[in-house]
This record gives C-alpha cells, sequence and structure tokens, in this order.
C-alpha cells in the first residue's frame, strides 16, 4: 500500500503545472522521492509567430525537427519548387515529413492547388499531417 501511495504522489508531483512564460523559456526544479527532476518549459506558437503575415507561407517539419519555411510573398499562393526534387538536393525525403502547415489569410478551406499538392506528396510517400492555419479565427483545419 505505501508503494503504492508513493508512486501515485510522484505522478502528481509530475503533473503539477509548471510555469508558461510567452517566448521565455522557465526552469522549475521538482524534489521527487528518487532523485531531483528539472522540467524545462519553453512556449512556442508557429502560428502566430511565422503564418500571422498577410500573404501564403508554408512550414515543412521533418521527423528530425528540421524546418523549412516558404513564400514568395504572395497573399493567395506559394509557388513551390519541385519538393521532390528540391529535397534530394537537400538529402531529404518526402516520406520523411511529418507536418505541412500553410496559412491562408482570406479563406478557411482547401483550395484545389492545396489539394493536388497533398496528394502529390502522398504519391511521393509522405504520411504526415497537412494543415492549413486561418489567422481570422487563429484555427487549424487538417485535411484528411
Amino acid at each position: 500500500m505505501k508503494l503504492v501511495i508513493m508512486v501515485l504522489a510522484l505522478a502528481i508531483l509530475l503533473l503539477v503545472p509548471t510555469l508558461h512564460k510567452e517566448q521565455t523559456e522557465a526552469s522549475v526544479s521538482f524534489k521527487t522521492l528518487f532523485v531531483p527532476l528539472q522540467c524545462y518549459v519553453g512556449r512556442l506558437n508557429i502560428f502566430e509567430g511565422i503564418m500571422k503575415v498577410p500573404f501564403e507561407v508554408a512550414v515543412i517539419i521533418f521527423k528530425d525537427g528540421t524546418v523549412y519555411s516558404f513564400t514568395n510573398q504572395l497573399e493567395t499562393q506559394i509557388r513551390f519548387p519541385n519538393l521532390t526534387e528540391f529535397f534530394k538536393t537537400e538529402g531529404r525525403e518526402i516520406k520523411d515529413i511529418v507536418i505541412v502547415c500553410h496559412n491562408h489569410s482570406n479563406s478557411n478551406k482547401f483550395s484545389v492547388p492545396d489539394k493536388n499538392l497533398y496528394h502529390m506528396l502522398v504519391s511521393e510517400g509522405f504520411k504526415g499531417h497537412y494543415l492549413i492555419y486561418y489567422p481570422a479565427t487563429k484555427s487549424v483545419l487538417f485535411y484528411e
């Protein structure tokens, strides 16, 4: 019984809400029953930080955490290079993309070119999430 209580106490200590400071890092120390535990908390909103602009921006995130962003500063479209060839020159493969997200400043639905890009990526092995961020409502739409 004492072991169960100790495990529950440890779980509660680990689940205690931590400090949140926008765009900063906080360090919170927990003294657990076994060892001190450091928890570093950072807060970053890529949608607001990168995509709240008056033109379309696309962000592509790979499974190793590498982020590529694309824009030509046009309000309603992004003219992508041939992504398969571009990423080959970078030593990357489409199948390793985990998130593709771009913004729409005046529409909260996927356009025909958006859908075409998604299907091209899937045909090259993409299995990640395909999103649109709509700044007017601060909402994200997933393509399924």
